[in-house]
């Protein structure tokens, strides 16, 4: 899932991610809590555990795409 440029441009960042792929209750309540009717989806949260949604991205991007949305929101980190 992840390559060399996503590794470098996140690590200053923690990631996390979750595999959509039974579709049940539990899966309904937490795309129903983060606001997502389907993945695949990218979002950023603060320090604080709130989702800066300024910056939610809905559907795929590949690592050079998700480098140069990171570096264009919160900064080049390289």
């Amino acid at each position: 899932m992840y390559d060399e440029h996503q590794e470098s441009t996140t690590q200053d960042y923690t990631a996390g991610g979750y595999r959509h792929s039974a579709n049940d209750t539990r899966d309904q309540e937490l795309l129903k809590a983060l606001r997502l009717f389907d993945p695949p989806a990218i979002l950023f949260f603060g320090a604080d555990g709130e989702e800066n949604r300024q910056h939610h991205v809905v559907g795929y991007m590949n690592a050079e795409q998700f480098r140069s949305y990171v570096d264009s929101a919160f900064g080049s980190r390289t």
